[in-house]
């Protein structure tokens, strides 16, 4: 069918003087849009406090289903951005050795978004044809 997809950068810079650690680079990862008909996806990746501000800014707006970014992690901007795309369904990659942040589901929960996590949902699809008529299904 029709669908576009939107691949853009945070265009966070990663910069590591002399003699400093590494740190991290996950504010440099991709965001996929997905847009299909009246559905809309956001894939977030492991963004953290930077790129979710870079990402923010752009002023994208609402997403039906959001992979949730970093696998649940807190990071100081979760809220914010679960406020801004307010999702009716979140995803969120996480492990029962590395659990999403309880925090990030309260702030889904308060969203009203439905939440399904791999760690205890397994794997997750979800599913639409463009009429903003989702079906998530589970198998563990």
């Amino acid at each position: 069918g029709e669908a576009s997809i939107n691949v853009c950068s945070t265009n966070s810079i990663y910069e590591i003087e002399p003699g400093e650690a590494a740190g991290t680079d996950k504010d440099l990862a991709i965001v996929v849009m997905l847009v299909h008909g009246d559905d809309s996806y956001l894939f977030a990746g492991d963004l953290e406090k930077e790129g979710t501000d870079a990402f923010l800014a752009r002023g994208y707006g609402q997403f039906d289903v959001l992979k949730v970014p970093h696998h649940g992690a807190k990071n100081g901007r979760t809220d914010k951005l679960i406020r801004a795309v307010s999702p009716r369904i979140a995803v969120i990659t996480d492990s029962a050795d590395d659990p999403a942040d309880k925090k990030t589901i309260g702030y889904l929960d308060n969203a009203g978004a439905d939440t399904y996590r791999t760690s205890t949902d397994g794997t997750i699809v979800v599913k639409s044809h463009g009429l903003a008529d989702y079906t998530v299904t589970t198998e563990r």
